[in-house]
Formats: structure tokens, sequence, C-alpha cells
């Protein structure tokens, strides 16, 4: 299910966190923020994972519609679910189970691969309920804000972060919402010690050995989540996977 876009350039990855209460948090590092080691830098597995929350959380879509302008090769929608397959077989999309809502009974589906003519034909005729997509320029924000994740940018912080959390969800999801593979797992940075509840700072550097922009220089330093504090910038204990 992954959009086939280019991967983030430098720095600046997408990466999932897992807190001690197993609550999920999408984190953008931007240039500047540091990645935990083990975490890869392209961001594979959260293309791989959102589309599967739009599965499970398809309803929070309803009503939603991007401009066609803003549109997205991957983008899941809600239509009838007494729209015929057939009708939407040409562009391949994965379809899940339907759901009750206020507007009718409606199906969730998933265009991997929906190009601009058919992303409009479905809106031109009035068929789609809701839209979100899902791709590069995308807004991460939005995306977590839509699918219950706690959120946390560290786009704006040149001293190796912190990161600054901007969202937080009324129902945060769940680590074992994501159905996560096995190698999928091992790419998720798991925070034993932190509730992203009660942090509206997160520092990685302060709990996990983390790769940096520009890498490893003695005598370099990172703002603690105090926001105040400068510490030295310890080495990476391991190498990268």
């Amino acid at each position: 299910m992954k959009p086939d876009y280019p991967a983030a350039h430098s720095m600046d990855t997408e990466w999932f966190a897992v807190d001690k209460n197993g609550n999920v948090a999408l984190c953008k590092s931007g240039e500047p923020g540091p990645k935990p080691i083990g975490v890869p830098y392209q961001t594979d597995v959260v293309w791989d994972v959102l589309p599967r929350l739009f599965f499970a959380r398809a309803q929070l879509v309803l009503g939603r519609h991007a401009s066609p302008d803003d549109w997205f090769r991957s983008t899941g929608m809600l239509l009838p679910a007494s729209v015929a397959a057939a009708e939407i077989e040409p562009f391949k999309p994965e379809i899940g189970e339907p759901i009750q809502t206020d507007s009718g009974v409606l199906r969730p589906v998933f265009f991997n691969d929906i190009d601009d003519e058919g992303y409009r034909q479905l809106h031109d005729r009035g068929i789609c309920q809701g839209c979100i997509g899902f791709g590069f320029g995308v807004e991460w924000k939005e995306l977590a804000e839509m699918f219950g994740l706690f959120f946390f940018d560290a786009s704006d912080d040149w001293q190796n972060g912190p990161y600054r959390r901007l969202v937080v969800p009324a129902q945060p999801t769940r680590s074992d919402q994501l159905a996560l593979s096995e190698s999928e797992a091992q790419s998720v940075a798991q925070f034993p010690a932190v509730d992203f509840l009660q942090t509206p700072v997160l520092q990685p550097l302060e709990h996990l050995s983390c790769d940096v922009w520009g890498g490893f220089h003695e005598g370099d330093t990172y703002l603690a989540s105090d926001l105040k504090t400068l510490r030295p910038l310890p080495p990476p204990t391991q190498t990268d996977k």
C-alpha cells in the first residue's frame, strides 16, 4: 500500500514513537531533529501504516474533501456501499468493510494510484462522501489530528531539537491498532519512561541513542526539553540500521 513518492531528503524524516501507555505519536524531524537509531530515514513504515489507520478510523473522514488541486495519487475515500465495484475497479482499489454513518452505509476505499481524471470524476459525480490524501506535500499535523496521533515537530528547533507537541488527540491511537509486522515494529521508537500526554516537549536524545543532522562532532550540544539547558551531544552507541 506504499505510495510511490520520493524519500525524504537529508535528515527530514517522519517516524512513529510509542510511549509507556502504548499511545502512538507521529514525529517530524525536519532538518534539525534527532532521529533515534534504528528508525529508517525513509518514511516507508509511515506510508504503509497510515492507510491502515484510514480503514480503522474511516468515519473521521466523512464530510472532509480535499480540493481537486490538492489531489494525491494515494487517496482514501468514503463511497456509498451501493457504488458497484466495477465502477472503481480500473483504479485497483483496496476496499474495506461497510460502515453505518449519518450519510448512510459507506465503504472505505483506498486508491494507491488514482489519476487526476479519476479523482475528479468521482467528485464531479458527487459520490465521494469524504477523502484524504497520502503523499509528498501532505500536511502531517492534519493527518495526526485525523487519526488520533500525538504529533511532535522539530522543524524549527535548530539545536538538535527538541520536538514540540502540536497535537494531543482526544482518543489516542494505541500501538496495537497499527497492526505492525515484526520488521515494522523494529522501526518504531519506544519511549518506556515517557507519557506523551504529560510531555509538551520531547527530546529523544534524553532517552535514546540518536543520529543528528551533520553527524556527531566533539563539543556539539543539544537543547534539553526544558528549552533552556544546553547539554553535550552524546555519540551514537550503535550502528544505524
